[in-house]
């Protein structure tokens, strides 16, 4: 992934573009952060995995502490959900589901 010097674009190679939901767009209150992480997040979805929490928050150039608020607030929405696992080797791992077309159900 890579930052265009000049704008807040981000461009991953092979993949530059993304349709993103109007909805998810206008949810109400959503901080610009996780809306921005939102969209990264989409972005890897439409390549088929997702990096690790660590190399998710050294592209989108922000604390991991920050990224696991922001993944918070985008699952208690409804625009996220999570599912936890573990690899065969035993290391813990997270798929992300994301929301499309509507809002997913509450997380329990």
């Amino acid at each position: 992934m890579q930052n265009d010097v000049d704008t807040d674009e981000v461009v991953i190679e092979g993949r530059d573009h993304v349709s993103i939901p109007a909805w998810t767009v206008f949810a109400a209150g959503l901080d610009p952060g996780a809306f921005r992480t939102w969209c990264a997040l989409a972005v890897y979805a439409t390549g088929g995995s997702f990096p690790n929490i660590d190399e998710i928050a050294a592209e989108l150039g922000i604390h991991r502490t920050t990224l696991y608020r922001q993944l918070d607030d985008l699952e208690s929405r409804g625009l996220i959900r999570r599912h936890r696992w573990r690899r065969p080797n035993g290391l813990p791992a997270v798929r992300y589901e994301l929301a499309w077309s509507h809002p997913l159900a509450e997380a329990s």
